[in-house]
């Protein structure tokens, strides 16, 4: 009866091995191989026990002195791999197949010896044999290394030494019971918690996980190294061309220098938009701001500032606008805009000579009106195996190639990004050595097909504003130097403070102003604590707008929530500031 719980319970612990082992994937190595040998074998040892068991009842003398002899060969198997897992732990096998080889042998002689002896014989020598062996062992392991005492892996071979001797002393006693199949199945058990294997979802999660770091890591040093080139090569031309200002001797000569100054100061301004762009949009801050515009007068302004880009290049530059297309529409026109600029820039960089066709056409459906915005060029083209990493960020196509191609690769992606957050498409159609063609559809609210009037269409392109008192606030002297020369186009001299404080008492001085230019980061105290002061004094109603360089996306709308009457980002744009002296100099 006792032999017949031990190998049940023997039985429910390679059941529960089973499912803990092999409902996982597993990591492949000699030690879970060497493992699953050990496991497989000690199955097949509780299936013979408990077949024997069963077998009490028929009084087959036979049978169960055949089934005996099988369960010493399986068991003497057993303990030869047992043997061959530790010896994997000390030494490392190298050729699994060898150790298969030897365990053919091994089972030949077990198998002759059990066979022509009787079990009474064969039980007590198997049992000294492998006592003896478990003690050599052990002391093999002593004595090559202390250090290998300390390791878990040889716990299942103490355990076993300790079991099999209380096994022995039972043998003696009790020659009837059989504990060996429980032994067997503790032994895997514990086996089963000090072999290396962890699980191998978590391990595909931590290898995917290092992957995708190191790609970052390999991106971020690559876009570093573009930025820093893409940067100093207009920085480069500023102060070289400064520098030459000094310099010229002639009037012509300044002209000159001041225009390629301005050429990469615009450069270098796209390069810092690019990167605000793609931050913005990846965290979720870029926002539709949408507003009436005029689609013809945005898109010749344009072409205007991109076609001095193409320089001294045999290329013919042809935009086409349709007499469809409406005066007045309802949309985003800045985001409009980058993405025409966008295109546009990519045209221009990529081809050499032939030409470059700018066209917008459109279907108008009672109010919406669907642009259709095309640049078609003649430059380098795009492999058709590349098309897929085209509106990737950081991404440059043909590296080796276009190495000397100004551009840290976002104005493509952001351009994606740009146009899918608009509700429209992108087409790319290309062909390696001959050229591109891009394509763009918008849909449109349509307000006017008309236009506004003319009155209200066009300002003067000289206004006189030479009786109006502005105070610009900034911590910076070039920047007041750069704002103070702006407004002298309009006829304003302007007065000029450091600080918040200086601001602050001008006005608690009494003296009054048609506007304040307020800069927002300055030290001590900021342009919004300066207005939070401003707008406390008694009286106070001057118009305020700052002026920062706190340009990212969602900043305007902050700014105006806090109670500023408008905002001009910095660099200032010409436009931008003339539109804000209208409307407060009116």
């Amino acid at each position: 009866m006792v032999s017949y719980i031990f190998s049940i319970v023997a039985l429910f612990i390679n059941i529960l091995i089973f499912i803990l082992y092999y409902f996982k994937k597993n990591i492949k190595n000699t030690e879970n191989t060497l493992f699953s040998i050990l496991y497989i074998v000690n199955f097949m040892e509780c299936l013979v026990n408990v077949f024997a068991i069963l077998n009490l009842k028929n009084n087959d003398r036979y049978m169960l002195e055949l089934l005996k002899k099988i369960d010493i060969l399986i068991f003497t198997y057993w303990v030869y791999w047992l043997f061959v897992y530790m010896y994997n732990i000390l030494f490392k096998i190298k050729r699994i197949m060898r150790a298969f080889f030897y365990s053919i042998i091994c089972i030949l002689i077990s198998s002759i010896y059990v066979m022509n002896n009787p079990i009474s014989l064969t039980l007590n020598t198997l049992y000294y044999v492998l006592f003896l062996a478990l003690i050599l062992f052990v002391i093999l392991l002593i004595l090559l290394s202390s250090s290998n005492l300390k390791n878990k892996k040889f716990y299942p071979l103490y355990i076993l030494t300790f079991l099999e001797l209380i096994n022995f002393i039972l043998k003696i006693k009790f020659p009837m019971i059989i504990v060996d199949p429980f032994i067997m199945g503790y032994i895997i058990l514990v086996m089963y918690h000090t072999i290396d294997n962890p699980d191998f979802k978590m391990t595909e999660k931590l290898e995917r996980a290092n992957f995708e770091i190191n790609k970052a890591k390999q991106v971020k040093s690559e876009f570093l190294s573009s930025m820093s080139h893409e940067i100093r090569t207009p920085l480069n031309a500023i102060m070289g061309f400064s520098e030459a200002i000094v310099e010229d001797t002639t009037v012509e000569d300044c002209h000159e220098d001041a225009k390629d100054i301005i050429m990469a100061g615009q450069n270098l301004l796209e390069i810092v938009n690019s990167v605000l762009d793609i931050s913005n949009i990846e965290a979720d801050k870029m926002e539709i701001i949408n507003e009436n515009y005029n689609l013809r007068e945005i898109s010749a302004s344009l072409v205007k500032l991109i076609k001095p880009r193409i320089g001294d290049r045999p290329i013919d530059f042809r935009f086409e606008i349709e007499d469809e297309v409406p005066e007045i529409l309802y949309g985003d026109c800045g985001k409009i805009k980058e993405i025409m600029t966008n295109l546009l820039t990519n045209a221009i960089k990529y081809t050499e000579e032939g030409f470059i066709d700018f066209k917008i056409r459109c279907m108008n459906n009672k109010d919406i009106s669907t642009i259709f915005i095309s640049v078609e060029d003649t430059g380098r083209g795009i492999k058709k195996e590349m098309l897929d990493n085209l509106f990737t960020k950081f991404q440059r196509l043909d590296e080796d190639k276009n190495s000397s191609i100004e551009g840290i690769g976002l104005g493509m992606a952001i351009t994606k990004k740009l146009v899918d957050m608009m509700g429209g498409k992108i087409i790319v159609q290309s062909k390696y050595g001959k050229g591109s063609k891009f394509s763009v559809y918008l849909k449109q609210k349509i307000v006017s097909y008309t236009g506004l009037n003319k009155n209200e269409k066009k300002l003067q392109d000289v206004i006189d504003y030479s009786q109006k008192k502005i105070l610009v606030v900034d911590d910076n002297a070039l920047n007041l130097k750069v704002a103070a020369r702006f407004l002298k186009e309009y006829g304003i001299e302007p007065e000029t403070v450091d600080s918040g404080f200086g601001c602050l008492e001008k006005i608690n001085q009494g003296l009054q102003y048609d506007l304040i230019l307020m800069d927002d980061m300055m030290p001590k105290m900021s342009g919004t604590e300066t207005f939070e002061k401003l707008r406390n004094i008694p009286g106070f109603n001057i118009p305020v707008v700052t002026l920062t360089a706190n340009a990212v996306a969602g900043e305007r709308e902050k700014y105006l929530e806090k109670g500023f009457n408008d905002y001009i980002a910095k660099p200032i744009d010409k436009k931008e500031l003339k539109r804000v002296l209208t409307e407060y100099l009116k």
